[in-house]
């Protein structure tokens, strides 16, 4: 079985003319050198499950599911409901986070959950639409909305509802860092060799365990991302909306990392390269 590499473009296919297995690559292999092949634009979640591996450099493919839902206290959950059901949707929704960003349905049904008495029913279902979109549901309990082009949407809504938007999936998203059995320090220790809880063994176990901190870790540093990202985006749009009040106060970034230590992941956020 050929081993797989993220940024080979390089896939086995059958010749049904000639009746052969034919390996088709975008480079040359020296002689005596490791073949590899590409299992396709998978997530490292995906490899780790398909094949039990998960790539040791960067995955541009990689991404992590966030999931949202309505919030069952919402006075409008019936009418949201109804919108999102017209489109074969029901919550929760999983969309798929990246390093480089997310997709815009996420975005979307993020102005759903937020949408107050202010947002017409008309303006919920374009909402609801544009979320659905995207693709077909792939799970009754926690549909995918598969990253594709969104409708030609441009939402026209308050400052406010953009913030509220924006924090709900920066809660979503705190929510999936607090669910971690263990932090990301101890996850990179673990594979740098600078743990207490190393295995010295090279046994099935130990790859077991060495894969699972590699999953956790890639998709921590995704989170960690988004969470940057999205607090950068807050705190411009308060500082607007600030400066619309005509105050002249500055809104701090805040150091909370859903738990992780503050100093520890400024060098992670240093170390991810930007998009």
């Amino acid at each position: 079985m050929l081993n797989h590499r993220c940024e080979i473009e390089s896939c086995i296919d059958v010749d049904t003319w000639k009746g052969s297995v034919v390996f088709k690559t975008d480079r040359a292999f020296a002689k005596g050198k490791e073949v590899f092949v590409s299992y396709g634009p998978k997530s490292n979640g995906e490899l780790l499950l398909a094949y039990g591996v998960v790539p040791a450099t960067r995955n541009p493919s990689d991404s992590v599911s966030l999931l949202l839902a309505l919030s069952p206290d919402d006075p409008l959950l019936p009418v949201k409901e109804a919108a999102l059901q017209a489109n074969g949707l029901t919550c929760p929704l999983s969309f798929p986070v990246r390093m480089d960003g997310w997709p815009s349905q996420l975005l979307n049904f993020a102005r759903l959950v937020a949408a107050g008495p202010s947002v017409s029913q008309e303006q919920m279902q374009e909402l609801a639409a544009a979320t659905s979109f995207a693709g077909t549901p792939s799970s009754p309990s926690a549909p995918a909305v598969r990253e594709k082009p969104s409708l030609p949407f441009t939402p026209s809504f308050t400052l406010e509802h953009e913030l509220e938007a924006r924090e709900v999936i920066l809660a979503a998203c705190r929510l999936a860092l607090a669910g971690y059995s263990t932090t990301l320090q101890e996850d990179e220790a673990l594979l740098e060799g600078n743990s207490d809880d190393y295995l010295e063994d090279d046994g099935e176990q130990r790859v077991r365990v060495m894969a699972a901190a590699a999953l956790r870790s890639s998709e921590r540093r995704i989170l960690l991302r988004t969470d940057f990202v999205l607090r950068s985006e807050l705190r411009d749009m308060r500082n607007m909306q600030q400066a619309k009040a005509g105050g002249k106060q500055k809104i701090d970034l805040g150091n909370n990392f859903g738990g992780e230590s503050a100093s520890f992941i400024g060098k992670i956020l240093r170390r991810i390269a930007r998009p």
